[in-house]
């Protein structure tokens, strides 16, 4: 907790220093900045964060080194190259196995009241030791969740900044350096897992692999079944779209990158999918994004399904901005519904969801506060809690 605390004092002393740089600033306008207050130190919250710490980076990178874009010179070239593996790519590894253990395991121990002995931060290879003495080996459930909390929290980020690209036409390659980083955490799984590795109780997905099955008593997953499912990781496009963020920055120095996007009538739409790890196992996602050209008003939505050992599972869901605006006040809605096994017989489904709203109030021009309340059932969602529980959550979100 400590250095949670810590790194929240740094995340905002960075930021806002740079402000003293930001009336200066030549670049493209960068979407809005938040920090948020969570309880639970949640998934979101150190996405939030990180998005925070990263701005500041921004502003001293665009004063210390400036893009220098059109200048395709060779030396020039190669400067930006090594910078981007010295300072940028090292900052996306240190801020993805941060997010990958603090707020994802992290997260999921803190809801599960699992005793942590200790996390270290490698920028080039994470790792957590967990003590877990009040931990019942026969939560397997429970175990799972822990076991793919860090996947979960990386793909939290990833989706958090989805939405910030998407209030703008442009990437930030060292955004998109974050981001591919937090790709690879979930990607890197499908070569790393080797034969040799199912033995290993410090991989983590051997340890979901193995509560999984324990969950049903009988195997139903195993490396080649989990690696084909995170194969559909593959088809993100963000990832692709970073890939060629960072190199036209290399040989450019331009830091922006206007991404593509798919019409239909007036919408603009981009698909993305991906395998979220639940606990009772794999789980396909499809989330649309639908963007309004001129307003970047932005409907989210999300499709989710999975079939382990027989076992079925469905959800929908959609997010809404403007929702309703009144007075100043813009609401947005996030609605989830689900069929889900149950954690204590997963033969057996539930039916439930989540429904919240985000109410955003406007102080000035480039300030405004944030609260998000709502509810959901017992049931996963990523970056939530997993037992029924309020949604709360709230702070300020700014311009620089």
């Amino acid at each position: 907790m400590q250095r949670i605390l810590q790194a929240v004092i740094f995340m905002l002393a960075l930021t806002l220093s740079a402000t003293v740089f930001a009336k200066h600033s030549e670049e493209p306008p960068f979407r809005p900045m938040g920090f948020i207050i969570d309880k639970d130190l949640s998934s979101f919250f150190g996405a939030e964060l990180i998005n925070l710490g990263l701005r500041g980076y921004q502003f001293f990178d665009d004063k210390l080194f400036p893009a220098s874009a059109y200048d395709d010179g060779a030396l020039m070239t190669l400067g930006r190259f090594f910078k981007w593996i010295i300072a940028d790519s090292s900052l996306g590894l240190f801020a993805k196995a941060a997010q990958h253990e603090y707020f994802g395991h992290g997260f999921r121990a803190r809801e599960l009241n699992v005793d942590v002995a200790d996390i270290r931060l490698d920028p080039w290879a994470h790792r957590s030791q967990i003590n877990a003495p009040n931990f019942a080996v026969e939560r397997f459930w429970d175990r799972a969740a822990m076991a793919s909390g860090g996947y979960e929290g990386t793909a939290v980020l990833n989706s958090v900044t989805q939405r910030r690209w998407l209030l703008g036409d442009s990437m930030d390659a060292r955004e998109s350096t974050v981001y591919l980083w937090a790709w690879v955490d979930y990607i890197q799984y499908l070569f790393g897992l080797q034969h040799d590795e199912r033995f290993n109780l410090s991989n983590d997905n051997t340890v979901y692999i193995g509560n999984v099955n324990a969950l049903y008593g009988r195997t139903v997953l195993d490396r080649n079944r989990l690696q084909q499912r995170i194969a559909l990781n593959l088809l993100d496009p963000f990832a692709y779209y970073s890939v060629i963020n960072i190199i036209n920055y290399i040989l450019t120095g331009d830091q922006h990158w206007n991404y593509l996007t798919f019409k239909y009538g007036e919408y603009e739409t981009i698909p993305v999918f991906r395998t979220l790890l639940t606990p009772w196992g794999p789980e396909y996602q499809l989330t649309n994004y639908w963007i309004q050209p001129q307003t970047k008003n932005i409907v989210e939505s999300r499709l989710r399904y999975s079939n382990i050992g027989g076992v079925r599972s469905y959800g929908i869901g959609v997010d809404i901005d403007h929702l309703w605006d009144f007075n100043g006040w813009r609401i947005d809605g996030i609605f989830d519904g689900w069929r889900q096994p149950r954690s204590s017989a997963p033969g057996k489904n539930r039916i439930g969801g989540a429904a919240a709203v985000a109410a955003h109030y406007p102080w000035s021009s480039n300030f405004e506060w944030y609260l998000v309340v709502g509810y959901k059932t017992a049931g996963y969602k990523p970056g939530e809690l997993l037992d029924t529980s309020p949604i709360f959550r709230g702070g300020f979100k700014f311009h620089l």
